[in-house]
């Protein structure tokens, strides 16, 4: 049961075992050609590059931020800090999207940082600006919808 366990842990470790919602590249290329900038913020040990790199998300994610690396995880702001000084960014500049409301807006608002609650199961009712979709995006951040 035991290397059953562990194959199972290390297959879900592999980047290949994931996939993205169908709404990530439409929304990634329409707020890229309004010229926002994407970064990546997780909770994670993986290395997001590699995940950046495996999902074709190079052009538009220039910054990706791991739990591991910075020694804190959301919703501490400093993981929060890290990602906006790598991408040199203020925080009043950037706006946070993430699907958990403790993590990802709080984390964000300790950080100085507006943030948008991605609910695709419509169960929020939260105080903060709410999406159901990516393809809701980026008219929710100002950008065009047209290239």
């Amino acid at each position: 049961i035991r290397a059953c366990a562990e194959a199972q842990i290390e297959r879900w470790h592999r980047i290949e075992s994931f996939s993205l919602y169908e709404d990530v590249l439409p929304c990634l290329r329409l707020l890229a050609a309004a010229g926002v900038r994407g970064a990546l913020i997780s909770n994670t040990a993986r290395d997001l590059r590699e995940a950046v790199a495996h999902f074709g998300l190079s052009s538009f994610i220039g910054t990706a931020v791991a739990s591991s690396e910075v020694g804190a995880m959301k919703p501490d702001p400093r993981i929060f800090t890290v990602a906006l000084a790598r991408a040199g960014v203020a925080p009043e500049d950037a706006v946070m999207v993430g699907d958990n409301y403790y993590d990802d807006v709080l984390g964000a608002r300790n950080a100085g940082m507006s943030a948008i609650l991605l609910d695709r199961g419509g169960r929020s009712g939260k105080d903060v600006p709410t999406i159901r979709s990516l393809a809701e995006l980026p008219a929710a951040v100002g950008a065009s919808r047209s290239p």
